[in-house]
C-alpha cells in the first residue's frame, strides 16, 4: 500500500533528500553571490583608498580648523597644536 502511494519510507526519505540538496543549492549560490560582491566592494574601497590624496597628521588639521573658525571655535580648540 506504501509503495503505490508514494507513502513509503524510502520515498520520503528520498523526498526529504532531494529538499535538503535544493536548500544546500540555494545557500551555497547565495554564499557565493555574497561574496562576489563582498570582493567587488572591497576592491572598488581599496581603489578609491589608493587615490585618496595624502592628509596631513590630525593634530595639524585641528589647528588649521581652528585658525580658520571664527568666533568660539579657536576657544575650545586651543590647546591643540
Amino acid at each position: 500500500m506504501g509503495a503505490q502511494d508514494k507513502n513509503s519510507v524510502y520515498d520520503i526519505l528520498t523526498s526529504h533528500r532531494e529538499t535538503v540538496d535544493d536548500f544546500q543549492t540555494l545557500f551555497r549560490t547565495i554564499r557565493e553571490q555574497m561574496t562576489a560582491h563582498d570582493e567587488a566592494q572591497a576592491a572598488k574601497y581599496k581603489k578609491l583608498e589608493a587615490d585618496l590624496p595624502q592628509q596631513a597628521p590630525a593634530p595639524e588639521r585641528l589647528s588649521t580648523i581652528t585658525q580658520s573658525l571664527p568666533g568660539v571655535m579657536p576657544q575650545l580648540f586651543k590647546n591643540v597644536q
